[in-house]
């Protein structure tokens, strides 16, 4: 099939257009206690800390609620129709900013790709950008900085002729909070963007990553297999105090953690270990070694191979470490439980989906979505809805 876009985006990017779903989508309940984070991650299905909550995405957006242990939807309304941008097929929780939480949402039926945000104590929702599925280009994410959202769009270029698929561009747009035009930030051929955070642009292409500064100049190469020497850049980017944090691998599954200055463009590997998962915070690095586990095996498994075989990559031990790989010391452990990869740690509890190897069943139980509390070693699971 052709790919074909339209102008119609553009237009409806003139204006900033609250949505009508302002009382529903307010609960009522504010914040116990502002519990900021710097850290800014690309990818989806981040869990996102704002007061007492923990913002998911899914099918909707979700939030958990570390006082009471309960889930909910973001809209709060019990009668909603399913056309608020916050209930789609698709939505994923993209930063947490200013009080506002930034979302991107995909509607099945209507394959469009909607960008906005929530207010968080007012539950105001505010469409930023209403896109055709076509039109959101190779980007199906946004980020928030200072002031402006920036998305990828694909756009007629100047002079092109509307029949001719090959004279649409996948272009960084942005659009300000404050209303007023969009704005084409910078047209990238083959690249995705990765992330927006402490002033640059970041993109990715051919296995390497590239920055642009805010305004879409000064193109530099950031890590390439050539220079670095690893074989596959794998994702999980973080920023922080103008760091990026990241994974690479060398053939097969486990993970290397490096770090780049985005200013002077040095790259470093930070930590010695094989990693299957790591999350970011303020004050330090919390990682899940790689580790091959098996909770499981039949009797039979010599003359029946196919027999199931419990089996996980994740160790039982959540380490933690200084923002340069300094002063590693174990913190959890459970033998038993396997954390998934997007998990986050706020006030000494980790937070994220589990599971439990089940003795009786010999399988492994899915949890949910759990805390674990470093420091008193307590336990809870909250079932997730679908």
């Amino acid at each position: 099939m052709k790919k074909i876009c339209t102008k119609l985006s553009a237009v409806l990017l003139l204006a900033v257009v609250t949505c009508n779903f302002i009382a529903s989508c307010d609960n009522g309940e504010q914040p116990t206690g502002i519990h900021t984070s710097n850290v800014v991650s690309s990818g989806i299905d981040n869990l996102l800390e704002y007061g007492s909550y923990i913002y998911f995405g899914g099918s909707k957006a979700q939030k958990y609620n570390r006082n009471t242990g309960e889930i909910s939807n973001v809209c709060a309304d019990p009668e909603c129709d399913g056309t608020c941008p916050l209930d789609g097929s698709i939505v994923n929780v993209c930063q947490v900013a200013d009080g506002k939480l930034f979302f991107y949402s995909f509607k099945a039926f209507e394959h469009n790709v909607i960008y906005g945000y929530q207010d968080i104590v007012t539950g105001e929702v505010v469409v930023l950008a209403d896109l055709s599925e076509t039109e959101a280009g190779a980007g199906e994410y946004c980020y928030y900085y200072d002031g402006y959202i920036y998305y990828v769009q694909c756009l007629l270029r100047d002079g092109g002729n509307a029949e001719n698929p090959e004279d649409y561009e996948d272009f960084v747009c942005r659009t300000a909070l404050s209303g007023g035009n969009e704005e084409r930030i910078v047209k990238i051929v083959g690249e995705t963007m990765q992330l927006v955070a402490g002033g640059y642009i970041i993109t990715f292409k051919d296995n390497s990553l590239y920055s642009y500064d805010i305004n879409g100049q000064n193109r530099k190469t950031l890590i390439s297999p050539e220079q670095n020497g690893y074989t596959n850049y794998r994702g999980d980017m973080k920023y922080l105090d103008g760091k990026l944090y990241y994974t690479c691998n060398n053939g097969g599954d486990v993970e290397i953690l490096y770090r780049t200055d985005l200013e002077s463009g040095s790259s470093e590997r930070v930590l010695e270990y094989e990693l299957y998962s790591y999350t970011l915070t303020d004050e330090a690095i919390y990682f899940i070694r790689y580790a091959e586990r098996v909770f499981y095996i039949p009797d039979d498994i010599d003359t029946n191979p196919e027999a199931a075989v419990i089996s996980t990559k994740s160790g039982p031990t959540v380490y933690k470490c200084d923002p340069d790989g300094k002063n590693v010391e174990e913190v959890y452990t459970d033998d038993i439980l396997v954390i998934f990869s997007d998990f986050t740690v706020i006030d000494n509890v980790i937070y994220g989906n589990m599971q439990r190897y089940n003795d009786t069943s010999k399988t492994l139980d899915n949890l949910g979505f759990c805390a674990a509390d470093i420091e008193n070693g307590e336990f809870t699971a909250e079932q997730k809805s679908d």
